[in-house]
């Protein structure tokens, strides 16, 4: 079962989301010894063939795979922005649970911040 239409701009935003917090999650995970920018990008790649399971109506594989790759590159790069001390919370928290509890908890954070921010705009 897809959980992506790559057809659809919603289901493309919410591939590129999917990537982001899986770069993120990886970059946590990967603190204080970050990939290189190489190791990033064979590992973007490899998550196009993980995500791919999960995405239909993929008409332009080069397309797909910029999406994902440059979601997950850039979101893992821009921990490099944060201080140690500003990563070192993530980390503890991100190191303690499975890669799949990880990616849960980020998602339920994500979205509680962008529901925050909706209703900020509403306001």
């Amino acid at each position: 079962m897809a959980n992506y239409c790559f057809a659809e701009p919603e289901g493309r935003r919410a591939l590129f989301a999917e990537a982001c917090v899986r770069g993120w999650v990886a970059a946590v995970r990967d603190f204080p010894q970050p990939k290189s920018r190489e190791e990033c990008t064979a590992q973007a790649l490899l998550e196009c063939d993980t995500l791919r399971l999960e995405v239909c109506c993929i008409t332009s594989e080069d397309a797909y795979q910029q999406l994902v790759s440059s979601a997950w590159v850039s979101t893992y790069l821009s921990l490099g922005d944060l201080t140690e001390r500003e990563t070192v919370p993530y980390a503890v928290e991100l190191k303690g649970k499975s890669v799949d509890e990880a990616l849960v908890g980020c998602h339920t954070t994500f979205e509680r911040s962008e529901s925050e921010v909706v209703s900020l705009k509403k306001e």
